[in-house]
């Protein structure tokens, strides 16, 4: 009986070191930011901070868009991404907008739209892109402002992942702990 609940315990002990989910990082923090124009540099964009703000040097087009490119120096897998615009909101631009989209790749030719909008500074200046369980394997992201009434700008551009960050119990270990646990309370129960 005793070597039996030392088998559960080591069980157990297994699926929780196999289950615990690597801890999600701001992966922007150590990456390095560019723009293809800068009134405040492009750096702003991803040093944690949300009173400071890349902008460009006034408003983009379609034809003209204004654009901040993040390298995170390796490729990771991504779970989400959290955008925010033109912060604080202090009433100074209440109404104004961003039109953009955003691209991921693993290169910097190569570009993926994972997400296009509109941000309204003072309603909505925050957006968190999520790609789900498995996340999405990246090494660039780019902002990129294609239209608005505001000057084109991001206060911060969270990367949340990190290299083998997926956090799913795999099904046949969550069977074989269910399992295990059972037979055990069945054959402590029938113990007594």
């Amino acid at each position: 009986m005793r070597n039996f609940i030392l088998s559960l315990v080591f069980m157990f002990g297994v699926a929780l070191l196999w289950t615990t989910p690597v801890c999600a990082t701001n992966l922007a923090l150590g990456a390095i930011a560019t723009a293809n124009s800068e009134y405040f540099p492009a750096s702003n964009a991803i040093d944690g901070d949300l009173y400071t703000t890349w902008v460009a040097n006034g408003h983009a087009t379609e034809a003209n868009p204004y654009w901040v490119t993040v390298d995170l120096q390796n490729v990771y897998n991504v779970n989400q991404i959290v955008l925010t615009t033109m912060y604080p909101p202090d009433g100074q631009y209440a109404g104004y907008t961003n039109d953009y989209n955003f691209y991921t790749g693993t290169n910097n030719t190569d570009w993926t739209l994972v997400a296009s909008g509109t941000f309204v500074d003072e309603v909505d200046w925050t957006r968190t892109l999520s790609f789900g369980t498995y996340g999405l394997d990246m090494r660039y992201a780019k902002y990129e402002v294609v239209g608005g009434s505001h000057w084109a700008g991001l206060s911060e551009m969270e990367i949340i992942g990190g290299e083998g960050n997926q956090s799913v119990v795999p099904e046949p270990m969550s069977l074989l702990l269910l399992g295990s646990g059972l037979s055990g309370l069945v054959l402590v129960r029938r113990r007594k």
